[in-house]
């Protein structure tokens, strides 16, 4: 069995813990770009946050992951079908899907391989959509100390994929006929202490852990709740998502 780049399995409880929830308002829109809505694939669906939410669109989700400990963490629901599974290997029979879907997660799969899997198990006029969302804004000083966090902490641990999450995903030629899509954000709700525990599900937190044994968080912990202020206080913080969508 061929080995993938595993920076999740890890520490799946905290990443379904603490990872941003995208908003309704996405799943609407991809919905409404769809003919019909009989079966969607969530590809690297993690712990299925995507998929339980397109069950409530369509009649039947698969839902894929090449990190068994991540499927292990998903919620089960009667009609979302779980597979330990790569991207490049969908179970899913040809042109029986209407919707494709990859949240915060085509940067880690072969690109050339993935879409020849999807033009194979998508209807004709079905829908591929992928979105990642860039570095959350907060204040002024709370953002300033993310920023010098991402690159002055942990910045050489991150792997070589985040490039193209950092160019926003335009740098991947999708070969379909591409969708101008509307923007979307993330908005929630976090004390100092949730915001910390969604920086310490970073991949480049888990490899400087590695390196040093040490976690990156201590280094910003003071200089965070100076900033933070009331560390039980909730704050608004606002991810931007990044789609890109096409249709077969």
């Amino acid at each position: 069995m061929e080995t993938f780049k595993d920076h999740f399995s890890g520490h799946s409880s905290n990443y379904k813990k603490y990872r941003p929830v995208y908003p309704v308002e996405l799943y609407q829109y991809l919905s409404g770009l769809c003919d019909s809505h009989q079966h969607a694939w969530d590809a690297g669906t993690g712990n299925g946050q995507c998929a339980l939410k397109l069950v409530e669109y369509f009649d039947h989700v698969l839902a894929t992951d090449p990190s068994a400990n991540q499927i292990k963490d998903a919620v089960a629901h009667d009609r979302i079908e779980y597979h330990v599974s790569k991207a490049e290997n969908c179970p899913a029979s040809t042109n029986s899907l209407d919707l494709v879907t990859v949240a915060q997660a085509i940067h880690w799969f072969d690109f050339e391989l993935f879409f020849n899997e999807v033009k194979s198990v998508l209807k004709p006029n079905g829908i591929l959509a992928f979105w990642t969302y860039t570095l959350a804004t907060i204040s002024p000083e709370v953002d300033a100390i993310t920023n010098y966090f991402y690159r002055d902490v942990v910045g050489k641990y991150w792997p070589i994929e985040r490039s193209f999450v950092e160019d926003k995903y335009k740098g991947i030629s999708i070969p379909f006929d591409e969708i101008e899509t509307p923007s979307f954000e993330i908005k929630i709700n976090y004390n100092m202490q949730d915001y910390l525990a969604y920086l310490g599900t970073w991949s480049a937190v888990k490899n400087f852990n590695k390196d040093h044994h040490s976690d990156p968080i201590d280094l910003i912990n003071s200089r965070m709740s100076d900033a933070w202020g009331n560390a039980k206080e909730q704050r608004i913080v606002t991810w931007p998502i990044h789609l890109r969508a096409g249709r077969s």
